[in-house]
């Protein structure tokens, strides 16, 4: 298990099965299984790659009433520059998150079935504020 966040995480784990919990002040916001920690969490979940995820959506819809809250910074702009205003608001969100790692040293994470079985148990305990049972 690692403790970490979006900076700390980087390219460091590619084609690495694993599991993961993103927390918010101490409380499990989202939890999640991947066979590619590099691509699911980096480059998907830390940079509010919007539709790469179930995950980024969940926390578009979780932060959506803070960025309507900010009105006057986007209200003016393109359609194209109120995207990148939502991606980079959902970027500093997410990567200042923290991040729980539940990494496969010995090939048991391998199996997409047994990592889905062990996050739904991780879900039914931590009860997520986004993704619960």
């Amino acid at each position: 298990m690692e403790l970490s966040s979006c900076s700390g995480l980087r390219n460091r784990y590619p084609g690495v099965p694993s599991l993961y919990v993103f927390c918010e002040n101490g409380k499990a916001l989202y939890v999640g299984e991947t066979g590619d920690t590099s691509r699911r969490i980096y480059r998907e979940h830390c940079s509010a790659h919007i539709g790469g995820s179930e995950g980024v959506v969940r926390f578009l819809m979780y932060y959506l009433d803070r960025i309507a809250e900010a009105l006057e910074e986007w209200v003016g702009l393109s359609p194209p520059d109120r995207e990148r205003y939502v991606k980079e608001f959902l970027k500093r969100k997410v990567r200042r998150l923290t991040l729980i790692l539940i990494l496969d040293s010995e090939g048991r994470l391998r199996d997409g079935r047994r990592r889905r079985e062990v996050e739904k148990c991780l879900r039914v305990k931590l009860k997520p504020l986004l993704n619960p049972v």
